[in-house]
């Protein structure tokens, strides 16, 4: 995943959902059909161990849990906001 902003980093608690934008991509190329497509770099390696729901905000998250040890995110572990889409099948969050 791309994780090289200042919201990753200094993530505490709650489901993140990179509100400030801070980890959009950098830059961007044109492909065949003449759309524009971000390049994210993968900069840092997270496992996906599970998913929730949060019935006060009513989203749908992913629990991802980081090798930055326990003082990080929620005793080294992130909420993550997941999109569904029209047929309920859900991503990661699209800007990270």
């Amino acid at each position: 995943m791309y994780a090289n902003c200042t919201s990753f980093f200094k993530y505490n608690g709650g489901i993140y959902n990179d509100a400030d934008g801070d980890c959009k991509p950098d830059w961007a190329y044109y492909d065949a059909e003449g759309n524009l497509k971000p390049i994210r770099q993968v900069d840092h390696v997270v496992n996906l161990v599970g998913y929730g729901y949060d019935s006060d905000t009513k989203s749908t998250y992913f629990i991802l849990r980081n090798s930055w040890g326990t003082s990080w995110g929620e005793d080294g572990y992130m909420r993550i906001l997941a999109i569904l889409d029209d047929d309920g099948i859900a991503n990661l969050y699209k800007t990270v």
